[in-house]
């Protein structure tokens, strides 16, 4: 699992890079805390001739089988709300993989696009949803009756606090205002 202090966020073609006391806890598909079930086969980074899974390792590719399944565990979390991320490759992924997010959100995603919602390290990652830690655990599974569904990192960001966002958007504001004016 790694912990990433840099958050980006992109507003009106202006790039505004913060570094928050708490960053995004990322797990990547072959860190402590995965477990698979079922036939995955691991792909070299340069498969498919894309550089878009995290750190540029591997990424785990399935064969759509309805009993496989990926799970990223997280723990020692802190109390709190997060956003929950996914990567994946883009190039003949599923077109049907189910995201469950214990205690949130199940999502279906379509990996033959590119995730778009945020980037971490140059990475693009896809938003799934939000979900409240109350025991300092999450997990989130991949599961795809549709073939080849790609697991690679799960991000989690903790939601900021009203007041760390309202200073984000006045910050956004501003240097909006600033390009405007020349």
């Amino acid at each position: 699992m790694k912990v990433l202090t840099v958050l980006t966020v992109v507003a009106s073609s202006i790039l505004l890079t913060l570094s928050p006391a708490a960053g995004a806890i990322i797990m990547d598909d072959d860190d402590p805390g995965v477990v698979m079930v079922g036939q995955w086969t691991l792909q070299p980074e340069t498969y498919g001739g894309t550089q878009e899974i995290w750190v540029n390792d591997s990424s785990h590719w399935g064969f759509g089988n309805a009993e496989d399944s990926f799970t990223w565990q997280f723990t020692g979390l802190d109390n709190g709300d997060y956003y929950v991320y996914a990567s994946w490759k883009s190039v003949d992924g599923s077109s049907e993989a189910v995201y469950s997010v214990a205690n949130g959100p199940t999502v279906t995603v379509d990996q033959t696009t590119t995730p778009d919602s945020a980037v971490f390290l140059d990475v693009p990652f896809g938003l799934l949803g939000q979900v409240t830690v109350t025991d300092g655990t999450a997990s989130v599974t991949l599961s795809s009756s549709v073939a080849y569904p790609y697991a690679d990192a799960i991000a989690l960001d903790a939601v900021p606090e009203p007041t760390s966002l309202m200073l984000l958007i006045g910050a956004c504001l501003a240097i909006m205002a600033m390009r405007r004016r020349g």
